[in-house]
């Protein structure tokens, strides 16, 4: 094979998409042993664009509600009157994800070299491949939603590198990484 064909797969291939998703949860000793059966997704973020899409992928994960849904982000609710919703809607849980930092950073990761033959002499060209990467970090809270109290605190992040590292993937494997952890905390009822 020829030579800067080998190289070009190489930086290819060293590009395409790797994600990673990490983080810790702890329960609340009051709150152990209790399961939750449905759950509302809350993401109290000034886009609503990026704040509809966590909260889709989440409550996907857990098989709840997003808070968008539920309650107007144009409207102002009384205590009561959430209170009154979430019992008529029987979600006992309310967890809150609050997104830290979003990062989008661009760094070198390698080259694609060409050699072109021209009479009695090569070139080469090089050319610089940039990896990308995408990151987001977030705090997470299970609340009770009859007694208000923090049942379980958590945080996790997740990145995507390479040619797709889109927000999208990296918002999917963020929810799946709270899932899990919730799912390890044994407060959801599955």
């Amino acid at each position: 094979m020829n030579r800067s064909i080998r190289l070009a797969f190489m930086a290819i291939f060293s590009a395409l998409y790797v994600s990673s998703a990490f983080g810790s949860g702890y329960v609340n000793p009051d709150y152990s042993g209790k399961r939750y059966r449905s759950v509302l997704v809350s993401v109290p973020v000034a886009d609503l664009e990026f704040r509809e899409r966590l909260e889709k992928a989440v409550a996907k994960q857990l098989r709840g509600h997003t808070h968008l849904a539920v309650f107007s982000p144009a409207k102002q609710y009384s205590e009561k009157e959430i209170k009154k919703e979430l019992e008529r809607l029987g979600i006992d849980a309310v967890v809150v994800v609050n997104p830290g930092d979003v990062e989008d950073q661009s760094s070198l990761s390698g080259a694609i070299a060409q050699t072109h033959q021209l009479g009695y002499t090569n070139m080469t060209t090089v050319t610089p491949v940039g990896m990308k990467k995408k990151a987001i970090s977030a705090t997470v809270m299970l609340f009770d939603s009859k007694t208000g109290e923090k049942a379980w605190v958590g945080s996790a992040k997740a990145s995507g590198k390479g040619l797709h590292a889109k927000e999208g993937k990296v918002i999917s494997r963020l929810a799946e990484e709270i899932a899990d952890q919730l799912e390890d905390s044994k407060l959801l009822a599955r």
